[in-house]
């Protein structure tokens, strides 16, 4: 495309992806098939294939901040998770987020999951305990709070072009993708795939 069809807000990512692109070109061939690669440190420089929704997530985090991630320093997301948190850059704070709402759900699914003991016979009649659980294990399988369409797309793993095309088209935060047609997503450009993660995206956030 053009220098002037590119949004504004994608210039320094697709910048960044370039710079990316230069820095871990592969030079293993034959033998590897990819054209960008990344030598995994804590795994005896084994390469990790830099694929463009790859090399896109990398860009984009960069313009985070160079504790979230340099040219020389992937992102701590789950896209890089082959690789030790020791040689990525800071979690955000929607990454730690994410986890914590994770690990509750677990939690919670697996204290449901435990059989009810049998009730005592009167011979065998014991105290009466009062367990109490904490509301904030439960808050994973409530309804899902609002998010800003930045934090949503960020969140969810949803990539910058499908972010900049759902802004262009008005979308402000994540409560107005839950009544959107996919004829008005078709509409603004969304392709099968795009409309494909955004589904995967919606349920994931509304606990379906």
């Amino acid at each position: 495309p053009k220098a002037d069809d590119i949004d504004e807000d994608m210039k320094p990512i697709n910048k960044n992806i370039k710079a990316l692109s230069d820095r871990w070109v592969c030079h293993k061939k034959p033998g590897c098939s990819s054209d960008y690669c990344y030598p995994n440190p804590g795994d005896n420089g084994s390469h990790v294939c830099l694929t463009f929704p790859l090399l896109e997530c990398w860009a984009a985090a960069m313009e985070k901040g160079p504790e979230y991630a340099t040219l020389e320093m992937p992102p701590n997301h789950s896209s890089f998770s082959m690789i030790s948190s020791d040689s990525l850059g800071r979690p955000s704070l929607l990454s730690v987020r994410r986890q914590q709402l994770d690990e509750q759900s677990k939690k919670a699914t697996q204290a449901e999951a435990v059989p009810a003991a049998p009730a005592p016979t009167p011979a065998q009649a014991m105290p009466i305990i009062n367990v109490n659980f904490p509301p904030e294990m439960f808050q994973a399988i409530r309804a899902a709070s609002g998010m800003n369409l930045m934090d949503f797309c960020s969140a969810y793993e949803l990539s910058q072009i499908l972010q900049s095309k759902l802004s262009d088209h008005g979308f402000t935060s994540s409560h107005s993708l839950r009544y959107v047609t996919i004829d008005d997503l078709q509409k603004a450009g969304l392709l099968c795939g795009e409309l494909a993660e955004l589904k995967d995206a919606v349920a994931r956030w509304c606990g379906e």
